[in-house]
């Protein structure tokens, strides 16, 4: 449970929050000093991509202070961290008690004249996109509002309190309780006008199908008890879907499940998707491909379903389809097997009128009509005809297609129960006793049925039963009727004798048993009960039950009695549950001495609300429902005077189900119950321990656990001390919960100001003074859809404060959220035909005004985003790898077209999608790539590793390598595998693959596992506390790893020495996530700490927050200090996330460059310019003497010709090239740095190994991997040949050489310097890499 410092806010006026004062832990933070000045220019390009809307530099101080005034209320947004952000402030004395969201706006009420300078009576609205307060019709309430409840089904906002009506006029109005409607921005009375007394509640009943009401009114009844049958709660199905083409009453029809009937369509399209006339039984997607039926086009259709058994069919419902334009317009339907057309009764679709049909039968062709239902009277069938006449467009069409039963039902044989659409599940049976399974004829030729049978000894006390739980989707007024097999066609008419059969109406009322004999020769249909019905929540089911009857009827045979068993079927009257024909009527009145009193309760159906009722006067008693009574035994329990309820009041009600519900507030009962009750079985009783000592202001439902907030501090029988907060187990007693006596703590980030806006990714470079420069993405990203994390939304309840955070277990933490618009991964690449080098995006985010989602190219010269051509990814994109045209793509989605789900790869150069490749599959639901990488520097091979079971068909569970060139899938071990979060490398030639995540090893779990292609198999790297979500490689140093994960007990981070990991203790706290580890190198180096080099940190990205401070979403480690780096923030404040940090170079050297000073410089260039003429003069005197030698030797003349393995430059040139730049600064001739020492190095003379292959021995050179780089880094010329022109080469060369550039056969390159006539110095502008190449290979 979440500490006491994220209570709810308080309600009661004289409350105010204390400031929250950080206390600083012994260990060190490096937050007063600067930021540590990292060098992002020697990674390339660099960038951070995540989720948030804006992002800045960490501040110590957390920004500029806010300051709140202790005479006013202010609101604060709470965000999913815990983080507040304050919106507005009353004036002097106000107060904000209540709030709730609907639509994109929030609703606060209290006692209050203005919020943020707003004139507002006691309720205004607040707009998240615009920060405004509004106030609402007529300037709000004329009193204080203690409750407010927002009704998304009628779009209304229902207020509760202490005042009359409207500040503009109340009249009509009867107090209490008003309704705003804001698409007109008007106020009107409830339709029961109101209550006598203040209202400090208002919820839904648990299906939302009613609103509860308490606080301290009273209520009248008219005299004389209502029949149990009255006494009924309205309960339906939420899950139902609703349309303007039905009814109340068609909408309760329970749909047949058709799985096991004959359904043919025809002649059916031709089209992908399309053809298939089951997909619109139930469909679950939306209009088109896979979920919608199309004929062919062109042609009359006929829809046939046959169930081949007896079926009380009372409607059909139908679903127009609007995909590509194609709609059905008219049909008609027959009944089979009297082949009977049926005349249909319907609803006019945005009207009450009511209208047949039969022959001509119109479907809407309204896109904002989801289905019509379409009723019917008829016998027993077995299924029906349905032509479809005339269409829209191209051909006939449908998306919905269910044949609606009489009302529900249900088999003795649970096997012949299938689920119906929306259901739960499928209604059930379930047997005492022995009992037989036979199958008979029915009274419907060539159809049978299946039923159970037992025999019962005659004089038997004891009897075999079934109970049948029938699948009710509504509660209404219902006819029970028991279908009996006639004996005559199971020839046990002698035996046959009579059952009792009981229905549980549900809602409270009592079983009815009736009894019902059994000895009817023909298939019967016997009424056991009429009556109204309330389904139990959450499985919505009825209960009846059949056995032995107490007295029986007949002799039997051989002394037994044969008992059967078949259906039961619920036909639906009505669904005016208040209704049941015994009223008294009359009209409303004043109170008078024989009328029944309530007290503090009130429930108001929000379907099928009654009209003419006067809630302040004599409510008619057809009007009650269960909790009429709750208020009847309060208001007898509590003294039965209105002098004795005085001071009384109900401030919080908790439906449990729809037969328990929990009363708190203040009051004491006759019998001892204080403050706190349930209500079950139509019955007000007390809870463990009488209750509680004081008032009960708050209580929420999380699980079966009741938690209660108030003053109070021990149960009602001082049994057990509690503070204010305790925690009610509902088959337990009370326990106390950690409190702090009144006090309301509010924890997080007040304010924040961040300096930069950014749709999830921005570059970093090193700026001015050492310190980072920042250069948010310059273009819109947007959010298809609004998650739940996204949502700004008002906490007024304990519910989601003292929700326990999800705890890791060894299974890998859920993956990253990433609310849209997020960037998780991110690549660069220069593009071969601009010449730009562009950074490629993906995540989960849309292009506004196009149809790209989830994956662009973001082009920082222009700042344009565009997408890639072809079909677009849908989903989320969570990593991305190039290696030379190859954009390979990985995460959690869907692509038209391509092999799979989850991965894929896509040509740059052709700009298409690779469908050759094969994809991956997950055991259970969609697999999940959180990884790509390349095996080492010099293979094209890649490793995907995610949560998946195999791909292409090789069984690899989480980790497998893909040769893309071959289009081939390889498993890596046979030992190893399971949720993969990241994938490493180490040793000197990156030959240890490291997998990191949650794996099971040779049946054992492992947290990290290393991998060498040599012998092909795995090995564990010590043992870590829990799974792993980041893994860092010290400059590919084996024996120097950074592990964090997830615990129980939150984040970790760990270093692994070669032998054993060490945990590191950062000051973290439990509700951090790390998403990424990296060593990143530094301006100026630190005091060498024992695991990490004075040139360098750790990076740790991710969400943090600290016990020190407050939040960030990255932090730099120097191996004893953490210092919060960056701060994220997501557009409604929450805090942001970092989770992945990339650049340009894949590999680069932690050494910083030392130069000398000028002078110096040259002074070495001119010794070293005079010691090389010297050696060249002397080089020359040797030569010319050994060439006097050789002449002699062969006595004659030698032509020598050029050797293309060494290659010819003017040595001289250079080092002068080299002084002259060291000298102005500005480069004139072609030179080299070795990356990594301080000297300058030429290499125009260096032999090469290559140089004198043939081109059939260099043709397997391969292409490196994505963003390599060799050793030798280019500094760019000015001379008549630097060029900058496309070649291409002709011949594949290996390019092994230091300072050379592989090529492939046809290689797109661009030339920067041909100066030497044999080799030129080129760069691959796909992996940004360069290099000398021998110039004859090129074209």
């Amino acid at each position: 449970m979440p500490s006491t410092n994220q209570r709810r806010w308080a309600r009661h006026r004289h409350r105010r929050y204390p400031q929250i004062i950080a206390v600083l832990t012994s260990f060190v933070l490096g937050t007063n000093a600067a930021l540590p000045q990292v060098d992002f220019d020697r990674m390339g390009k660099v960038a951070i991509a995540g989720s948030f809307a804006g992002l800045d530099l960490y501040s110590s101080d957390g920004g500029p202070s806010a300051s709140f005034d202790a005479t006013t209320s202010t609101i604060f947004l709470r965000s999913a961290d815990g983080g507040l952000s304050p919106i507005g402030s009353t004036n002097a004395g106000g107060s904000v008690v209540a709030g709730c969201l609907l639509g994109d706006s929030f609703y606060f009420a209290g006692s209050f004249s203005s919020v943020s300078g707003q004139n507002a009576a006691n309720i205004v609205s607040y707009n998240p996109s615009t920060s405004k307060f509004t106030a609402l019709a007529g300037g709000g309430l004329d009193g204080a509002v203690e409750a407010i409840y927002c009704d998304s089904s009628s779009k209304s906002v229902w207020a509760g309190g202490a005042f009359h009506g409207p500040s503009s006029g109340a009249s009509g109005y009867s107090g209490s309780v008003a309704v705003y409607t804001p698409s007109s921005n008007s106020w009107a009375p409830p339709g029961f006008g109101g209550l006598s007394g203040p209202v400090m509640s208002i919820v839904s009943n648990t299906d939302s199908s009613s609103l509860l009401f308490g606080g301290s009114f009273l209520t009248s009844y008219q005299s004389g008890s209502t029949t149990p049958n009255n006494n009924v709660t309205s309960v339906s199905n939420p899950n139902v879907p609703q349309s303007s083409g039905s009814t109340p009453f068609s909408s309760s029809l329970v749909p047949f499940p058709l799985g096991g009937a004959e359904i043919t369509a025809g002649p059916s399209s031709s089209r992908a998707g399309l053809g298939d006339i089951n997909a619109i039984l139930c469909p679950s997607g939306e209009d088109g491909p896979g979920s919608t039926w199309f004929g062919r086009e062109g042609s009359y259709n006929t829809i046939i379903i046959r169930n081949f058994q007896a079926m009380t069919a009372r409607g059909i419902r139908l679903g127009n389809t609007f995909f590509d334009g194609q709609s059905t317009t008219v049909f008609c339907v027959t009944s089979i097997p009297d082949n009977r057309v049926l005349t249909l009764r319907y609803n006019v679709p945005g009207s009450s009128e009511t209208r047949t049909c039969s022959d001509e039968c119109p479907l809407s062709t309204d896109p904002s009509v989801a289905f019509q239902d379409f009723v019917f009277e008829a016998d027993s069938i077995t299924g029906v005809l349905i032509n479809l006449k005339e269409w829209a467009k191209d051909g006939v069409g449908l998306h919905l297609l269910q044949l609606l039963s009489d009302g529900s039902f249900a088999s003795a044989v649970s096997s012949d129960n299938a689920s119906p659409c929306y259901a739960p599940g499928p209604s059930n049976a379930h047997a005492t006793g022995s009992w037989s399974q036979a199958t008979v004829n029915t009274d419907i030729p060539a159809t049978v049925q299946t039923v159970l049978t037992s025999n019962v000894a005659v004089g038997s006390t004891t009897s075999p039963s079934v109970t049948w739980n029938v699948y009710t989707s509504a509660s209404g007024q219902y006819e029970v009727y028991l279908i009996v097999p006639g004996c005559i066609n199971m020839q046990d008419c002698d035996s046959r004798t009579s059952v009792d059969v009981t229905i549980n109406p549900g809602g409270s009322m009592s079983p009815v048993t009736t009894t019902v004999s059994e000895q009817n020769p023909q298939d019967a249909e016997v009424l056991v009960y009429k009556g109204p019905l309330v389904p139990s929540t959450p499985d919505y089911t009825i209960t009846v039950r059949l056995a032995l009857a107490a007295n029986p009827s007949g002799q039997g045979v051989g002394g037994q009695y044969t008992l059967v068993a078949g259906r039961v079927m619920m036909k639906l009257i009505s669904t005016d549950t208040s209704s049941n024909g015994t009223s008294t009527g009359g009209s409303n009145g004043t109170a008078t001495s024989n009328s029944r009193r309530g007290f503090g309760i009130y429930e108001w159906p929000l379907r099928n609300s009654p009209s003419n009722v006067n809630a302040t006067g004599i409510i008619p008693n057809e009007t009650e429902t269960s909790l009429t009574t709750a208020a009847f035994n309060l208001y007898s329990g509590l003294g039965n005077s209105t002098s004795s309820v005085s001071g009384a009041r109900i401030e919080s009600i908790v439906p449990y189900t729809s037969d328990k519900t929990f009363l708190g507030g203040r009051f004491t009962l006759r019998d001892g119950t204080a403050n706190i009750a349930q209500f079950t079985s139509g019955a007000l009783s007390a809870l463990a321990n009488q209750g509680l000592n004081g008032v009960v202001s708050s209580m929420v439902l999380y699980g079966s656990t009741l938690f209660v907030g108030g003053s109070f501090n021990s149960t009602a029988d001082n049994s057990v001390s509690l503070r204010n907060i305790a925690a009610y187990n509902i088959s337990s007693v009370f326990n106390a919960t950690t409190s702090n006596d009144n006090k309301q703590y509010i924890s997080g980030s007040i304010s924040m100001y961040l300096k930069y806006g950014a749709d999830g990714a921005a570059s970093i470079s090193n700026g001015e003074s050492g310190q980072p420069a920042i250069t948010p993405l310059g273009a819109r990203l947007d959010g298809s859809t609004v998650s739940t994390s996204e949502r700004k939304r008002w906490l007024l309840s304990l519910r989601d404060i003292l929700a326990p955070r999800q705890s890791a277990g060894t299974p890998l933490p859920d993956d990253e959220a990433a609310p849209a618009p997020s960037v998780l991964g991110g690549v660069f690449w220069t593009n071969t035909t601009t010449s730009r080098q562009v950074m490629i995006i993906g995540g989960n985010f849309t292009v506004p005004g196009t149809t790209t989602t989830s994956l662009a190219i973001y082009d920082p010269s222009d700042e344009s985003v565009v997408g890639l051509q072809g079909n677009q990814v849908d989903g989320v994109i969570r990593t991305l790898l190039i290696v030379g045209s190859k954009l390979f793509v990985g995460g959690e989605f869907t692509l038209q077209g391509v092999q799979g789900q989850s991965f894929a790869v896509y040509d740059l150069s052709s700009q298409l999608w690779d469908t050759g490749i094969s994809g991956l599959t997950a055991s259970s639901g969609q697999p999940v790539v959180r990884s790509i990488t390349s095996i080492s520097d010099s293979s094209t091979t890649v490793i995907v590793a995610g949560s998946f079971a195999s791909a292409g068909g090789i069984q690899c569970n989480g980790i497998c390598a893909l040769d893309p060139n071959g289009r081939t899938w390889t498993a890596l071990g046979s030992n190893a595998g399971g949720d993969i979060e990241t994938v490493s490398y180490a040793g000197s030639n990156a030959e240890i693959l490291l997998a990191a995540g949650s794996l099971n090893l040779a049946g054992s779990t492992v947290y990290i596992a290393a991998y060498t292609s040599q012998n092909q198999s795995w090995t564990p790297v010590g043992t870590l506390p829990g799974p792993v979500t980041a893994l860092g490689v010290n400059d590919r140093n084996q024996s120097s790893l950074f592990a964090a994960g997830q615990t129980s007990s939150g984040a970790f981070v760990s270093h692994w020495d070669g032998s054993q990991w060490t945990s590191i203790d950062l000051p973290l706290s439990a509700s951090s996530n790390i998403t990424q580890l990296e060593l990143v190198p530094l301006q100026e180096d630190h005091e060498s700490k024992s695991i990490i080099e004075s040139n360098r940190m750790l990076w740790i990205s991710g969400s943090l927050s600290g016990s020190n401070f407050t939040r960030a979403s990255s932090a730099l480690y120097d191996g004893q200090n953490l210092y919060p780096y960056l701060v994220t923030s997501s557009a409604s404040g929450d805090a942001g996330s970092i989770s992945s940090f990339f650049h340009s170079f894949s590999t680069f050297d932690f050494n910083r460059r030392k130069f000398l000073a000028v002078g110096v410089v040259i002074l070495i260039s001119i010794a070293l310019g005079a010691g090389i003429v010297f050696l060249l003069g002397l080089i020359g005197i040797l030569w010319a003497l050994f060439s006097r030698r050789d002449d002699r030797s062969f006595g004659q003349d030698t032509v020598v010709e050029d050797d293309d393995s060494v290659r010819p430059s003017s040595l001289l040139a250079h080092v002068n090239a080299a002084a002259r730049n060291t000298i102005l600064g500005t480069p004139k001739n072609d030179y080299y740095v070795h990356k990594g020492e301080d000297t300058i190095v030429d290499d125009h003379a260096r032999p090469s190994t290559a140089g004198s292959q043939p081109a059939a021995a260099m043709a397997g050179g391969a292409v490196t991997a994505a963003g390599e780089h060799n050793a030798l880094t280019p500094v760019t010329t000015t001379d008549e040949h630097d060029v900058n022109r496309p070649a291409h080469a002709r011949y594949s060369f290996d390019g092994t050489g230091e300072g050379e550039l592989p090529l492939t056969s046809g290689q797109q390159v661009v030339v920067l310097n041909d100066q030497d006539p044999t080799w030129w110095f080129v760069r691959d502008n796909a992996t940004q890499r360069e290099g000398i190449v021998p110039s004859a290979y090129l074209a």
